[in-house]
């Protein structure tokens, strides 16, 4: 294994060998990222580069998150075209009284538009023992609220968005 975190997961009684397994996987996924896919961990990207299920990949990426510090969660918003509207570790789903919104504490200012999407992302936070070469791989869609819906995840998606 590359990344020291990861390696204190296989003591960790809470990790079945199964989890295990894939966490594996994820250090080999991870290792092999270069520094801007780092910067902006897709869950789904995690699943179809190591062709295991989408419920796997989350229920590993979450465990890593909540087990270790390895990474940081943020949340990209974005346009019903998919124009980044911004990249935040602090959001609100709380409805202004006005309208329909989502609320931006970097902004301090509620977002509207007919279509936000809130597309969950994670930052690598540590940089692996060893890193061998990358190679191109598919580009996974962001991971928002209507394709967890329509893959079946939605339940994970929520828990990992922490509602």
């Amino acid at each position: 294994m590359n990344y020291e975190k990861l390696i204190e997961l296989e003591k960790d009684p809470e990790v079945t060998t199964s989890n295990f397994r894939n966490v594996k996987l994820l250090d080999k996924w991870l290792t092999s990222l270069n520094r801007s896919r780092a910067d902006n961990i897709n869950p789904l990207q995690f699943a179809i580069d190591m062709e295991i299920s989408k419920s796997d990949a989350l229920t590993t990426i979450g465990l890593v998150y909540k087990k270790t510090q390895l990474f940081k969660k943020f949340f990209r918003l974005l346009s019903s075209t998919n124009e980044v509207l911004e990249d935040t570790f602090n959001f609100s789903f709380d409805e202004d009284p006005r309208d329909d919104g989502l609320y931006s504490y970097e902004r301090d200012e509620y977002l509207y538009g007919a279509e936000i999407s809130v597309a969950l992302f994670y930052k690598l936070t540590d940089v692996p023992i060893y890193r061998p070469s990358t190679e191109k791989k598919v580009i996974a869609p962001n991971f928002t609220e209507q394709i967890a819906k329509k893959d079946n995840v939605y339940s994970s998606y929520m828990n990992l968005m922490g509602l």
